[in-house]
């Protein structure tokens, strides 16, 4: 039996969505999920009609120097928010934080992922507060 009348399945070696007959076909490296190394895996870059071969780079540069307009603040930053916008609330001696996870298809339209979660806690003195993701 030759090449092409091989019917069976082809491995995805690096879990990048394309196995190593489309690695082959797309000049990408089937032990590395991101062949052109710009942080977008080959078959996302596949899918998006992209070139999984060409650096993507001025992508996600574009969105590290432009966090805010797409909702993102680096750990660097969120010290500079403004605690209304981290929803962060002093009253009657208790602080109160509310976060909202959020999800988005295209980085500019976002909707609730979930019902808000809700800490509050009495504020007794002067208190620093400070938020951190699990480990």
């Amino acid at each position: 039996m030759g090449a092409y009348e091989y019917q069976g399945t082809f491995p995805d070696d690096d879990g990048d969505g394309l196995d190593s007959a489309e690695e082959a076909f797309y000049g990408t490296d089937p032990q590395n999920p991101d062949s052109d190394g710009d942080g977008f895996d080959d078959g996302w870059e596949v899918a998006q009609n992209w070139s999984p071969t060409n650096t993507d780079v001025v992508v996600t540069d574009y969105i590290e120097t432009n966090t805010s307009t797409f909702g993102y603040y680096t750990s660097n930053s969120v010290g500079d928010l403004a605690m209304g916008e981290m929803m962060v609330d002093v009253s009657n001696a208790t602080v109160s934080l509310q976060l909202q996870m959020m999800e988005s298809n295209d980085l500019m339209i976002w909707t609730n992922a979930g019902d808000f979660v809700d800490w509050s806690m009495p504020a007794t003195n002067k208190s620093f507060f400070r938020v951190r993701a699990k480990p």
